[in-house]
């Protein structure tokens, strides 16, 4: 018989003793097949999207990582020493160029301090009996303070210090020579221009003509490598932590030195620069092997294992690997492919290097320096960056700039010719790469008059040649020093080092407009809500069939009992036939 509960049909089966349920479960598990293969579909492309946008995040964090040396002046590490930091700290970066220097101090930076020529015995003691106020001027400003009848010492130097006007400024504090106090009055400010005048104290209890000044302010005086030459001449600055007189290099000015001076030694660190070399291949590694483990084949699997299996897309024709989940994925090849070629070729715009004319780049790629890619199939780094460390160290003696430029340089540039100089390109717009430069000097006028970058009109101006716009070599300056009439052929090379190379690919493949592995997790994404929309569709058809397989199996079970009522009925009557 058929019962109704919760506005399903379930069949109990008393009647005939059959068990409907199991029947319908197994005609459902049959008809289900569809739907489980799309389910499973729909498990392997969200598979796939993760995975896709976990390599994502981490290209994001590999472009971080680099930028913490995607630049000449971060890459180019630089260490200062001082003969007596004692007397002259100095701190250096990467824009001060490698030497020595000599450094005399005469005279410190200092500020103005005075004391008040008055002793009080206690703090608690008024200082004035009527209202009255305090003028001073400080780097040539007037200032008033208005001070009431009966401020205390102590209140008096609070209300100096809170003056919205001037804490900032000037302080002032009470100091003791242990049986009177007396009121200091500092400006904050070093240097000559930040003069502290006291020009009325009006009632208060000390005056100005009696205030000592315990020191005077006044610029810092040096001289560096012997200039200014005057005996009686100095480099003068109002701070004591100097920044613009060597460039890169900064002088902490500690006390003043003797005529002789102290010597600051500028060098290349280049431990730091192997530690950031060091630090950029760890990164890539870490990438590399990431993309290898989604891209990779597990060799778990046998052969003998497969013989009873069906063909699967995940096998390969060997039947020994099972690919993982991104095995094959193009997306997953353009990454690899993009990052492998940007390390392993020519850093773009760069030169071969040639002995005999001193052109070109010392170092124009990786392997130069002793990075190269593992070949060995049967190695554990097999695909990742090894490091020569020797070379390298060879390299970063011989010449630390041009490694440098291998890695980090960003628009800077060269040419073939002294003919011709680089002035600048425009990063972001100048693209990097070889520009072929062709340009003809009138012999009437010995005037510049036409030129062209790789076969396109540029502009002239004076004897300056500049990129057009919406060309390569848009923003690419050049400036032509022989005057020679006629038609002259140069060629101008555009630098970007390996690190911003890299930055600017993997911006390219991890844009969330049109970068590669966004489309792909895209159209997964599609593939997944189409998947879903057909599993609904299967869904609904088989609820509609197990609806259906219910009702028949409960008018087949009501047939059976009416049946069985027949049969007990000509039971009974062959029974009561055969008693008679």
């Amino acid at each position: 018989m058929a019962e109704y509960t919760s506005g399903s049909i379930n069949i109990s089966g008393l009647g005939s003793e059959t068990d409907w349920d199991t029947i319908i479960e197994a005609q459902l598990t049959a008809a289900s097949y569809r739907y489980n293969q799309m389910d499973d579909w729909k498990s392997e492309w969200e598979e796939k999207a993760e995975a896709l946008r976990d390599l994502n995040s981490l290209l994001l964090a590999y472009k971080t990582a680099l930028s913490d040396f995607d630049t000449s002046t971060k890459f180019l590490a630089k260490a200062a020493t001082s003969s007596d930091a004692s007397l002259v700290g100095v701190d250096v970066d990467s824009d001060a160029d490698s030497g020595s220097h000599n450094v005399v101090v005469d005279q410190l930076a200092t500020n103005d301090i005075w004391v008040t020529g008055t002793g009080f015995t206690d703090t608690t003691e008024a200082l004035t009996d009527t209202n009255t106020t305090l003028t001073f001027e400080y780097a040539g400003e007037e200032y008033t303070l208005e001070v009431a009848a009966g401020t205390t010492v102590s209140e008096f130097v609070t209300q100096f210090n809170n003056n919205p006007e001037t804490k900032d400024m000037v302080r002032a504090t009470l100091i003791s020579n242990g049986g009177e106090y007396y009121i200091q009055f500092k400006g904050m400010d070093l240097g000559a221009d930040n003069t502290l005048d006291f020009t009325d104290t009006g009632s208060l209890d000390f005056t100005a003509a009696d205030m000592e000044q315990t020191q005077t302010a006044g610029n810092a005086k040096l001289k560096v490598d012997g200039w200014p030459t005057g005996a009686d001449e100095w480099i003068e600055r109002d701070t004591n932590h100097i920044t613009d007189i060597v460039e890169g290099l900064t002088l902490h000015l500690y006390d003043t030195t003797s005529a002789d001076g102290i010597e600051v030694n500028i060098e290349v660190d280049t431990d730091t620069m192997k530690e950031n070399i060091l630090a950029f291949v760890d990164y890539t590694n870490q990438v590399r092997a990431a993309i290898s483990e989604l891209d990779a084949y597990d060799d778990s699997t046998s052969s003998s294992d497969d013989d009873d299996e069906e063909e699967d897309s995940s096998v390969d024709v060997s039947g020994s690997k099972t690919g993982r989940v991104l095995s094959g994925n193009y997306g997953i090849e353009i990454v690899e492919q993009n990052l492998k070629n940007l390390v392993s070729s020519t850093a773009p715009g760069f030169a071969y290097y040639d002995s005999e004319t001193g052109l070109g780049d010392k170092y124009s790629s990786l392997a130069q320096i002793g990075i190269t890619t593992c070949t060995d199939q049967n190695s554990d780094s097999f695909g990742l960056l090894e490091v020569d460390e020797d070379l390298l160290q060879k390299a970063l003696e011989a010449d630390p700039e041009a490694v440098a430029e291998l890695f980090a340089a960003n628009g800077s540039g060269t040419t073939d010719t002294n003919e011709v100089s680089f002035i600048s390109a425009i990063e972001g717009i100048t693209s990097p790469g070889e520009y072929d430069i062709e340009y003809e000097i009138d012999s009437g006028t010995g005037e510049l008059v036409s030129a062209t970058i790789n076969g396109n009109a540029a502009t002239i101006s004076g004897w300056s040649i500049i990129g057009a716009a919406g060309t390569p070599e848009a923003g690419l300056s050049l400036r032509v020093n022989t005057h020679t009439a006629g038609t002259h052929e140069a060629s101008a090379h555009v630098k970007q080092g390996l690190i911003p190379a890299l930055s600017a690919e993997v911006a390219e493949l991890t844009s969330t407009e049109n970068g590669v592995l966004t489309i792909i997790a895209d159209n997964y994404d599609e593939i997944i809500a189409n998947t879903e929309k057909k599993m609904e569709q299967e869904q609904n058809r088989l609820d509609r069939l197990e609806r259906d397989l219910t009702n028949r199996y409960a008018k087949l079970e009501a047939l059976l009992a009416e049946l069985e009522g027949v049969q007990d009925n000509l039971d009974d009557l062959v029974s009561q036939l055969s008693s008679d």
